[in-house]
């Protein structure tokens, strides 16, 4: 996953009003990233650190009283665009000009 956007979802629960999400660097979570709480079953996370496992867990909120949903895990890492491919035709004409100087 790129660090700069991550999508996290979980199924929506009946009679909820909302969720709470907690992110941590540790599965004891102690060493909490983000700590939110939102109304729909998806969050976007940004700014994390690149090659990162994190872990997650969200719980459902209604009438003040949470339930917990799932624990999950997810790592980072920096994703790149690869580089332009090299023409055939640019290689072959290089090499050939090459030979032409010899």
């Amino acid at each position: 996953m790129n660090p700069s956007n991550v999508l996290l979802n979980w199924e929506s629960q009946d009679r909820t009003n909302n969720y709470h999400v907690i992110i941590a660097t540790d599965s004891s979570f102690n060493h909490i990233v983000s700590d939110q709480t939102v109304t729909s079953s998806t969050i976007i996370l940004d700014k994390l650190k690149p090659d990162t496992h994190y872990y997650w867990k969200v719980t459902s909120v209604s009438s003040g009283k949470e339930k917990q949903i799932g624990m999950y895990s997810f790592s980072t890492k920096i994703t790149t665009i690869p580089a332009a491919p090299i023409h055939s035709f640019n290689l072959y004409k290089t090499i050939w000009n090459c030979k032409e100087k010899i």
